[in-house]
C-alpha cells in the first residue's frame, strides 16, 4: 500500500478548490446579454456619406433597415437621379452571409425603365459603416459608403 504524503495531498487540493471557486463565480456573475445578430445589426437608419456613381447620385438619402422585413426603405431622398421614389425599397431582401457583418441585398439601382432595376450587393459592416459593393445600373463597379443616423 503506497502511503500519501501531505504535500501530494495539497498539490491536489490546490487545482479543486480553483476549479469550485472558478465555478461559482462564474455562476453568480450575471451575465449581459449577447448585441444584435444577424440583420438586426443593420435596424436602425442609414445615410449614404459617398459613392463611385456618376454625379453622386443619391448622396445624402436615407433609408431604414427593418430586420423583420429585411428591407431597408428610402425614408429621406437627395440627388434624385434614378426615378426613385421616397417610399421606395433601397435594400431588398437582405440576408446575412458567411462570417461576421457581412451580408448579401438586392440594391434599387433605378426605376427611370419600367419598373424598380435591381442588382445583387455585398454589404459589410464595420462598425458604424455600411460599405456596399456591387454594379450599378450601367453595369459599373459600384461603392458605397452608408453611415448610421443617431436614434
Amino acid at each position: 500500500m503506497q502511503r500519501i504524503r501531505p504535500t501530494d495531498m495539497k498539490k491536489a487540493t490546490i487545482p479543486l478548490v480553483v476549479c469550485v471557486l472558478l465555478s461559482v463565480y462564474g455562476c453568480s456573475t450575471r451575465k449581459l446579454p449577447p448585441g444584435p445578430t444577424g440583420l438586426y445589426q443593420l435596424e436602425g437608419d442609414w445615410q449614404l456619406v459617398s459613392t463611385t456613381d456618376d454625379d453622386s447620385a443619391l448622396n445624402g438619402t436615407v433609408i431604414s433597415v427593418d430586420p423583420v422585413t429585411a428591407d431597408g426603405m428610402i425614408t429621406v431622398l437627395q440627388k434624385n437621379r434614378y426615378c426613385v421614389r421616397p417610399t421606395d425599397v433601397m435594400w431588398k431582401e437582405l440576408s446575412t452571409s458567411a462570417g461576421s457583418g457581412q451580408f448579401k441585398a438586392g440594391c434599387l439601382v433605378s426605376s427611370c425603365i419600367s419598373g424598380l432595376e435591381y442588382k445583387p450587393a455585398t454589404l459589410q459592416l464595420l462598425n458604424n459603416e455600411v460599405r456596399l459593393t456591387g454594379t450599378n445600373a450601367y453595369g459599373k463597379f459600384l461603392l458605397q459608403t452608408w453611415r448610421r443616423r443617431p436614434k
